[in-house]
């Protein structure tokens, strides 16, 4: 039987409007994550904001490795952190900013943080992404 030209009529108009349903929803998705990458890409943490979190962070493991010493060496050790906490952290920062390389990824960036310490080849690698470190590798 063939096919009357109302009925081909009809069914050529639905696909038709489901290809440009179709065609407007590619488009939402790809307006959606342009606007995604833009915006991992204006919050994708630099250098100095990584090494400013890492000696904070180098700050509190000191400050709770103190607090697990006992007698006189908790007492050297608070001060050291403690009452000298700007010196502290400033020798925290320089020694992370000189022993760290970062990989900017455009979205995100990866940072790899060698131990300052002598004799210590370990590795810590963070995600930098969204302003937001997460330690993903340490080796």
């Amino acid at each position: 039987m063939i096919p009357s030209n109302k009925s081909l009529r009809s069914k050529l108009l639905s696909e038709s409007s489901r290809s440009k349903q179709n065609e407007k929803t590619s488009y939402i998705v790809m307006g959606a994550l342009a606007a995604v990458a833009v915006g991992l890409g204006l919050s994708n943490p630099g250098q100095e904001a990584y090494v400013n979190h890492a000696s904070a962070e180098l700050s509190i493991r000191a400050s709770e490795k103190c607090a697990d010493a006992g007698g006189r060496v908790q007492s050297i050790c608070q001060l050291a952190t403690g009452a000298s906490a700007e010196r502290f952290g400033a020798v925290a920062t320089g020694l992370i900013d000189d022993n760290t390389e970062r990989t900017n990824l455009v979205l995100f960036s990866i940072y790899s943080s060698k131990d300052p310490f002598p004799f210590s080849d370990k590795t810590t690698k963070t995600l930098g992404i969204a302003r937001m470190f997460v330690p993903f590798a340490r080796g």
